[in-house]
């Protein structure tokens, strides 16, 4: 039988804190407030009669876990083109003098298997060997592409995380599954400079309360405790400053400053970690900070992208292209411009027609004189008749900008005769294209 994602995954929106001693600035920001004393998770089950009610469903664990399908995913390998253009885009911002590294982060239900009940629904199909096993293919399969790979080995995180690497009722990571992910992310990033090291420190404990929290009080006969964490606050060396920040992209897990993990990673590397804002899952908050001015201004000397091993093989190809554009940025001032062309389109109109002669170029990059239409194709014409066409997909919670970048396909060798927008809506749009060749080829 096929296992793998029954349901779309539903995130975590916050914690509700009970009051304590004052935090300081780091803390309050998170979210949280501090109490003197953390309450143990009870090892019992509750009486939860509606869980498969709940959109997505609930599954019962043992000790007072709780699991979503998502949690339960079991394939993560991607393809073969997704593969190749991970690849590309890692090329990509190396020649910017970025280094990426992913780091796909194993399901909840792989990590804590043992917090399964085997004999209850859906976890009776799973089968976490396999899934390890998976997990194994999918960092051998990055690693192979070239790309850098933080492993988050389900087994070590299983045994080193303690009490656990995630929370129990709650997608997040608990900060000592944080403090383990930047151990382990560490080597691979290397150490900065300094006279003195970051330090985090004990601030007291905070009450979570997410998404699932909520369902679970909701749907079960009678309330669950919610889980209480211990919280901690990183503060920087004096003098601190100078090095580009090594920035972390990926969804609510990676930002989420609760668990500290930003914190943690500077601690461990001696290096100035920023987080960048979560635009949503898979591509999407990497695409967001690729486009944003913070990286156009500073490539920063690492970019580490947290991804939910399970959303690999769903990476949209489109969302991946426009990921290699944005990480070459603009090319009219440095000598990698091919072709330029600007254009004034209501509909569907030409936006650029190379020269004859020209090469053939590596992405192509549109200013809009405001901001970009929200959908919209892009249709790139070649000399042997051959059309590439692309739907640009940048609603919320993608920001708005002005520019949309796209690599061009590597499936098709003829020239391009002409590059096109269709289908805008709307009132006349004014854009400018730019045919560049990417910084890995110049």
């Amino acid at each position: 039988m096929a296992r793998g994602i029954r349901a779309p995954r539903r995130r975590a929106r916050g914690m509700r804190l009970d009051g304590g001693a004052a935090l300081t600035a780091l803390a309050l920001a998170a979210g949280v407030a501090c109490s003197p004393a953390t309450a143990a998770t009870p090892a019992t089950s509750y009486r939860c009669d509606r869980l498969a009610s709940a959109q997505p469903p609930l599954l019962q664990g043992r000790d007072g876990w709780f699991f979503r399908p998502a949690d339960l995913a079991e394939f993560y390998v991607p393809s073969k083109e997704t593969l190749r253009l991970l690849g590309r885009l890692s090329g990509d911002l190396a020649a910017r003098g970025t280094r990426l590294l992913m780091m796909p982060v194993p399901p909840r239900g792989l990590v804590a298997s043992d917090r399964l009940d085997a004999a209850a629904g859906e976890a009776a199909l799973f089968a976490p060997d396999e899934a390890a096993a998976e997990y194994r293919g999918l960092v051998a399969a990055l690693t192979a592409a070239g790309i850098a790979v933080v492993n988050l080995d389900p087994v070590r995180l299983r045994a080193e995380a303690k009490p656990a690497f995630f929370l129990a009722r709650d997608p997040r990571w608990r900060p000592e599954g944080a403090r383990l992910a930047a151990a382990i992310a560490s080597p691979s990033i290397g150490r900065g400079g300094g006279l003195s090291a970051y330090r985090s420190l004990a601030v007291g404990t905070g009450e979570v309360a997410g998404a699932m929290q909520g369902d679970v009080n909701r749907l079960c006969a009678g309330p669950v405790p919610s889980e209480r964490v211990p919280l901690f606050a990183t503060t920087p060396p004096p003098g601190s400053g100078g090095d580009t920040a090594i920035v972390v992209a990926g969804d609510e897990l990676a930002g989420d400053t609760a668990s500290n993990f930003a914190g943690f990673l500077a601690e461990a590397t001696g290096r100035p970690v920023t987080s960048a804002p979560a635009a949503g899952a898979g591509a999407d908050s990497l695409l967001a900070y690729l486009d944003s001015s913070a990286f156009a201004v500073a490539p920063p000397t690492a970019i580490l992208w947290q991804i939910m091993a399970a959303d690999l093989p769903r990476l949209d190809v489109a969302k991946l292209r426009r990921l290699i554009g944005a990480a070459n940025g603009p090319c009219n001032r440095d000598g990698r411009l091919v072709a330029a062309g600007r254009a004034t389109v209501t509909g569907s109109g030409e936006i650029l027609r190379p020269a004859p002669g020209d090469d053939r170029g590596s992405y192509v990059r549109l200013t809009f004189d405001e901001a970009a239409p929200r959908r919209v194709t892009i249709a790139v014409d070649y000399a042997d008749g051959a059309v590439d066409s692309v739907s640009v997909d940048s609603a919320a919670p993608l920001p708005a900008t002005t520019t949309v970048a796209l690599a061009l396909s590597q499936d098709f060798s003829a020239p391009i005769a002409a590059v096109r927008l269709v289908g805008l809506t709307g009132a006349a749009v004014g854009v400018t294209t730019d045919l560049c060749r990417a910084r890995s080829a110049s």
